[in-house]
């Protein structure tokens, strides 16, 4: 059954983004209102239709168009589930079929047991689809693995460093060299590292500090920290103190360490390895705070080191209430000396 299926149905306003990119290659721009992969071309007075398609005749192997990472979804699973597949896969008219654009669709369709999926078949060179499947992600974040992918494959595919360029700008990355060489390291690595990245969140401080271990120290770091709930400073503290172990013991022997399933006790272990002092240091802050009974609304943090003479102090309030709670109990803590002693352990010291 063949279903008409305009233009306009296919088009977004992300595909906007991409007209830099698309003039950039020297195609002429015909219609801006046209979607993103038909600029350059003359308007096709024959619509596009779309069909059910065998997923039998899907060259489900071939992810050369891919940038979605996991492919697997739960979200769109149950979407599909219940509401069914409501936006078409964009597939290549070839024997069998290739996938530019819906690898996640197709994915969830298989799980679900389908044998035909909607598609739109259509004819174009393998630059306009790889731009085309980039396109149809660039609406939604990208985590930094997909990103990735997508600047990995345009080098691949042979575009230019401007047209890259252009494309790390509209992925929110500073167009440079030494960037760009990460993403593709990242885009290129396995699965278990890809996996871990989007897991974790990482941003590119936490990316910089893991490409800082070989192939094989990368592989025992994310197996070492597992499925560990950390937040992005803690991840940040952890590489961190992982580099420092293996800069001043020449290897990290992970057999050796302890299965620690706490972020916080995590860092405690590595910087008795790597300042054995903070040890002492951090069980006399813990101390102190647990004996001053601050109310949860007042914050006190040091330099995770012990190395600024500052300490931070916060305040979280949503009245005058709390405010004045938190003066209140700041008082006592200076009264009894619990600020001075906090003071003492950095590498200032308390001065009146």
């Amino acid at each position: 059954m063949l279903v008409e299926w305009p233009f306009s149905r296919v088009d977004s306003i992300r595909g906007f983004a991409f007209l830099s990119t698309w003039a950039a290659r020297g195609l002429p721009v015909v219609d801006s209102k046209l979607p993103f992969c038909y600029r350059g071309t003359k308007p096709r007075e024959k619509q596009h239709k779309m069909e059910s398609v065998e997923i039998a005749s899907i060259d489900r192997t071939d992810k050369r168009f891919c940038v979605s990472f996991p492919l697997k979804n739960q979200s769109l699973f149950d979407s599909l589930k219940t509401f069914g597949i409501r936006m078409p896969l964009l597939l290549l008219d070839t024997k069998p079929h290739r996938v530019v654009t819906g690898f996640r669709r197709l994915e969830a369709s298989c799980r679900l047991g389908l044998t035909r999926v909607p598609c739109i078949i259509m004819s174009m060179n393998e630059k306009d689809a790889l731009l085309t499947a980039i396109n149809d992600n660039i609406a939604r974040p990208l985590n930094i693995v997909e990103g990735a992918l997508a600047l990995e494959k345009m080098l691949r595919f042979g575009f230019l460093l401007d047209e890259i360029y252009a494309t790390m700008k509209l992925l929110g990355y500073e167009p440079h060299e030494k960037l760009l060489g990460k993403l593709v390291e990242v885009a290129r690595s396995d699965d278990g590292v890809k996996e871990f990245l989007v897991r974790q969140r990482a941003n590119m401080t936490h990316v910089e500090l893991l490409l800082g271990f070989s192939s094989a120290e990368r592989r025992s770091v994310i197996a070492f920290l597992g499925d560990m709930h950390m937040t992005s400073s803690q991840l940040r503290e952890i590489f961190q103190l992982l580099l420092l172990v293996r800069l001043k013991e020449g290897k990290i022997l992970f057999e050796e360490y302890p299965s620690l399933d706490n972020a916080d006790a995590m860092k405690l272990f590595l910087k008795k390895r790597t300042h054995p002092t903070l040890a002492g240091l951090e069980q006399q802050l813990r101390e102190t705070l647990q004996a001053a009974s601050l109310p949860p609304q007042v914050s006190v943090k040091v330099d995770p080191f012990f190395e600024k003479d500052w300490v931070d102090i916060g305040i979280k309030a949503r009245n005058v209430t709390h405010v004045k709670e938190a003066i209140k109990s700041l008082d006592t803590f200076i009264e009894t000396g619990r600020l001075r002693s906090i003071l003492e352990l950095t590498k200032g010291t308390h001065r009146n």
